[in-house]
């Protein structure tokens, strides 16, 4: 598994016999975890085996960086538990510890009265064991505290004013790193928070802002003009990677040509879209500030190599069953008339690749990950996404396969993809 491999959460329905990283909930009760390797850009899968806990809310990666998963697992024996009666747990890929060569599950402290919530809480690794886990908390206007653990109990937040912006609505956290261990939070309006958690003078600025790029279609969105219902599309994505020994952010964003059909699509049963073309435009930022440097590529400049096309071929991606009754014939539809979402760059730092999920009709339950080089305009390859594919479902892009050892990390016989 190279460097930009995806790993969605999942849950393992089976134990597998053996050596799994295991550790206790906070209610006593055991639970272990595995990781299934895959190559890009099929997807790696991570399996949670917690018996006792009949819940039907899937564990969830809430944030990847290096060979670090921030987990939230359900422990409630209720069928429909609250986010309160979750645990949290890192799984180290390269153990750490008394053994650095295995994996580990640790459970750390919930940040009771409060809990981790999707996009707003991120992990700083800080080399060997030690790692930061932060969220920033809105707690009035203008006003936040930033909530910290590392390896023990909860320090105490601090209150701080973030500066430039009057509104700030985190949609994802990232982690920058660096000698002050910067950690952002990311308004895909506003801009980005910045806090350096490493920071030894603490009477200096706390929160410092950058602006962020908005995409055209974003902007005729806020603005209310020309917004017509065609194909919906996800939102642009935030990514810190090192490139060239720099910290480099990347805003990568999907935009579609596409009109809404007067009618339901008779094997979806969703409303049937026609996609005329679509575009990726990456933005990269290396110096940490508010300049930018952006590439697109569209979709039907994009070039297509005998062997791939075959792959293209062979996975049916690109026959389109039909939509209508009247409809008897299966339609080879190009490349541009796919339904992509969920931009994903490759975060490596040596190449500007973007992996894309395809499908082709909007809520497809099937789905495909794609792999495009952005500098050449080339497709470098397609693979089924290796689950049914649901609208809701993420993958999450991270480098843990650089860290993991398939000697002594143990794989899982049988997962089901998770939310």
């Amino acid at each position: 598994m190279s460097s930009n491999t995806a790993a969605p959460a999942a849950s393992g329905h089976r134990r597998r016999h053996g050596s799994l990283p295991d550790s206790s909930t906070s209610n006593n009760l055991p639970i272990e975890a595995s990781i299934e390797l895959a190559r890009p850009p099929l997807l790696s899968t991570l399996a949670v085996y917690c018996p006792g806990a009949h819940s039907s809310v899937q564990p969830k990666i809430l944030f990847a960086a290096e060979d670090l998963l921030l987990l939230r697992v359900s422990v409630s024996s209720r069928r429909t538990p609250l986010l309160e009666n979750c645990d949290y747990f890192v799984y180290r890929a390269g153990g750490g510890g008394a053994d650095p060569a295995r994996p580990s599950l640790t459970l750390i402290p919930h940040p009771k009265p409060d809990c981790f919530r999707d996009g707003n809480v991120g992990v700083l690794p800080r080399g060997g064991d030690l790692y930061t886990i932060a969220t920033l908390l809105v707690t009035g206007a203008d006003q936040y505290e930033l909530l910290r653990v590392a390896g023990g109990p909860f320090l105490s937040g601090f209150k701080t004013r973030r500066h430039d912006c009057q509104y700030h609505a985190t949609s994802m956290a990232i982690a920058v790193g660096g000698e002050a261990g910067t950690m952002g939070w990311v308004d895909l309006w506003g801009g980005i928070l910045f806090y350096d958690l490493l920071r030894q003078d603490r009477d200096g600025p706390a929160l410092r802002h950058i602006p962020l790029p908005l995409p055209s279609d974003i902007v005729a969105l806020k603005d209310l003009k020309g917004v017509k219902l065609n194909c919906p599309e996800s939102r642009p994505r935030v990514f810190s990677l090192i490139k060239d020994g720099k910290a480099c952010l990347k805003l990568a964003n999907l935009q579609s040509t596409s009109e809404r059909l007067p009618y339901t699509d008779i094997e979806t049963g969703w409303p049937a879209f026609a996609v005329h073309n679509w575009a990726i435009t990456v933005w990269s930022n290396t110096e940490i500030s508010g300049s930018y440097e952006d590439l697109t590529v569209r979709a039907s400049d994009i070039k297509i190599s005998n062997e791939v096309r075959l792959q293209l071929q062979k996975s049916g991606l690109l026959h389109r069953k039909p939509s209508r009754d009247e409809e008897r014939d299966v339609v080879e539809v190009a490349l541009q008339n796919l339904v992509v979402s969920e931009p994903n760059v490759n975060l490596n730092g040596e190449e500007d690749v973007v992996y894309v999920m395809a499908t082709t009709k909007f809520m497809d339950r099937k789905g495909w990950v794609l792999g495009i080089d952005m500098r050449s305009s080339t497709l470098l390859g397609v693979a089924e996404f290796g689950a049914e594919y649901v609208s809701g479902f993420s993958y999450r892009p991270g480098t843990i396969s650089k860290y993991t050892n398939p000697s002594t990390t143990p794989g899982n016989y049988y997962v089901t993809a998770a939310n």
